[in-house]
C-alpha cells in the first residue's frame, strides 16, 4: 500500500460503495468518531475495526474482499462478521450489444443513460460544439 498514490489507495473503495451507497460509508464513520472504545494502536487494527463497522452498516462481510487487498482478517474478524453473508464485487462483464465491458468503476446510471441516448438516436454532446461558437454570458 505504501508505494501506491491516493487514487490507488482510496479505489478499494469504489466496489462497496457501488453495492452499499455512501450512507453505509458515512454511518460508519459516525460510528467510529463516537465511540473511543476501539483498539487502533496499530494500522492492523484500524483497518480491522473499520472492516467491522463498514460490514455492519453494509450488513454484508467485507472481510474476504479486503482480506484480497492487503487488510487483516483475522479468526476474530471472521467469527464476528460470520453473521452476515460474504460479499465480493462482481467483476466486470459484457453488456448485451456491446463491445467493452462494464466497468467495475463506472456509474450504473451512466450505463442506463448510454443506452437511453442509443435508444432514442440522441448522438450529440453538448461537447460537439464548436468551442469557438460557445458564446459566454
Amino acid at each position: 500500500h505504501g508505494a501506491n498514490g491516493a487514487f490507488e489507495n482510496l479505489s478499494i473503495y469504489v466496489p462497496v460503495i457501488r453495492e452499499f451507497g455512501w450512507e453505509s460509508l458515512r454511518n460508519t464513520f459516525a460510528e467510529y468518531r463516537k465511540k473511543r472504545k476501539y483498539r487502533l494502536d496499530t494500522d492492523d487494527h484500524k483497518k480491522e475495526t473499520f472492516v467491522r463497522l463498514w460490514s455492519k452498516h453494509c450488513k454484508a462481510n467485507l472481510g474476504p474482499y479486503f482480506e484480497k487487498v492487503g487488510y487483516p482478517y483475522t479468526p476474530s474478524m471472521k467469527a464476528s462478521l460470520n453473521q452476515y453473508k460474504a460479499w465480493m464485487p462482481k467483476l466486470p462483464t459484457l453488456e448485451a450489444g456491446s463491445s467493452a465491458p462494464s466497468s467495475l468503476f463506472g456509474s450504473k446510471n451512466e450505463s442506463a443513460a448510454a443506452r437511453d441516448g442509443a435508444d432514442k438516436g440522441n448522438d450529440e454532446s453538448p461537447l460537439d460544439e464548436d468551442p469557438s461558437e460557445i458564446s459566454e454570458e
